[in-house]
């Protein structure tokens, strides 16, 4: 019984070691279906755009509406609860310029670039309407100088036929002295023209420069998430 169980033994060896080509190579395979498993697993999308930042209120020099290393951290907290779990959004910006990429990340190609259209819509929406309430401020600023500018047109208007009346000596002196003051303090202000071209310069300048997308949407395969 002994010797049968040794001799069976022997047997297997025999047949393992006559068949180790085989075993190595279904190894092998095993290992290969393996790796492209976990690489499979591991494969995702990333959909990225460029965006340059709207307009803000200008003082010494144009400023974004928002600051780019501000937008960094704010549009994952903001607009990141836009889109789906095991989706991630992150930003970069472009220093020295009001331009930031948004990148959304997952597995499927479709989704990536849906999502990233969403973060798009939303972030545009937003500034959109920043642009607008400081448009608006900047129309009242216009009107309001312009108003100036016309009441005292029509006082330089008057201003000048009273000069005539005074040379033709049809008012008299009193009267001549207070018109005369009256007139010449309402003389129309250079510094009032120079800010109704410069508030209109800036409305001209928010309405082109708006937040807005630069090129189109990229998408490409990330092989090592």
């Amino acid at each position: 019984m002994k010797e049968k169980e040794e001799l069976e033994l022997f047997d297997y060896i025999f047949m393992i070691w006559k068949r180790k080509i085989l075993i190595i190579v279904m190894t092998l395979v095993c290992i290969i279906i393996g790796v492209i498993i976990s690489l499979r697993f591991s494969e995702t999308y990333i959909s990225s755009a460029l965006i340059r930042i709207g307009q803000g209120i200008t003082t010494i020099e144009p400023t974004p509406l928002e600051e780019p290393k501000n937008l960094v951290l704010t549009i994952p907290l903001e607009y990141g609860i836009a889109i789906s779990t095991g989706y991630g959004i992150r930003v970069d910006m472009q220093k020295g310029t009001p331009l930031i990429r948004i990148f959304v990340e997952g597995a499927e190609k479709r989704k990536t670039i849906e999502f990233l259209k969403i973060v798009l819509e939303k972030l545009i929406e937003h500034h959109g309407k920043l642009s607008e309430e400081i448009i608006y401020s900047y129309r009242v600023l216009v009107k309001g100088v312009g108003e100036y500018i016309e009441v005292v047109g029509e006082d330089m208007a008057q201003f000048a036929l009273t000069e005539q009346n005074i040379k033709d000596d049809v008012i008299n002196d009193l009267d001549r002295i207070g018109i005369l003051d009256s007139m010449r303090s309402r003389r129309i202000n250079l510094d009032a023209i120079k800010r109704e071209a410069e508030y209109k310069i800036q409305l001209n300048s928010l309405r082109t420069n708006k937040t807005k997308i630069v090129g189109g949407i990229e998408t490409k395969k990330n092989l090592w998430s």
